[in-house]
C-alpha cells in the first residue's frame, strides 16, 4: 500500500534527531571560528574604510550564528573585534571626508579648491 511516491520509509530508518542536532552544532562552531577569523582580519582592513565595512559586517553576522555554539568564546571574540573594526573604518571614513572637504588631503582635493599654501623652508643653516 505505497502512495503515488512511492513506499514509505519505516520511521527507525530515518536519519535519529541527535544526528541533526550534531551537524547543526558543528556548522555552529564554524561559525563561530570563522567570525573570530573575519573579526581579526577586519581589524587590518580599517585602513581600507570600504573594505573594513563590508568585513566587519560580515564578521558580526557569522558572530550572531555562531554565539550558540560550544566555542561561543570564539564568537564573542569575533562579534567584539569586528564591531572594533567597524567602528575605526567608519571614522576612518569621516576622517579621510573631512580631510578631502578641507583640501587638507595630500592626494585629493575638491574641484575649484586651490592647493594648500606651501611654507617656506625653515633655514637650518643659520647659527
Amino acid at each position: 500500500m505505497g502512495s503515488a511516491r512511492g513506499p514509505r520509509k519505516p520511521l527507525d530508518t530515518c536519519r535519529p534527531l541527535a544526528d541533526i542536532a550534531g551537524v547543526q552544532e558543528e556548522t555552529r562552531n564554524r561559525l563561530a571560528l570563522a567570525s573570530l577569523i573575519v573579526g581579526l582580519s577586519c581589524l587590518l582592513c580599517i585602513l581600507v574604510p570600504a573594505c573594513g565595512v563590508v568585513t566587519a559586517l560580515a564578521g558580526i553576522i557569522l558572530g550572531i550564528l555562531g554565539i550558540r555554539s560550544e566555542r561561543r568564546i570564539l564568537a564573542i571574540i569575533g562579534i567584539v573585534a569586528s564591531t572594533v573594526g567597524l567602528v575605526g573604518s567608519v571614522a576612518h571614513m569621516a576622517f579621510t571626508a573631512q580631510m578631502i572637504m578641507n583640501g587638507e588631503h595630500p592626494l585629493i582635493r575638491p574641484p575649484g579648491s586651490e592647493p594648500p599654501p606651501q611654507h617656506a623652508p625653515l633655514d637650518s643653516d643659520a647659527g
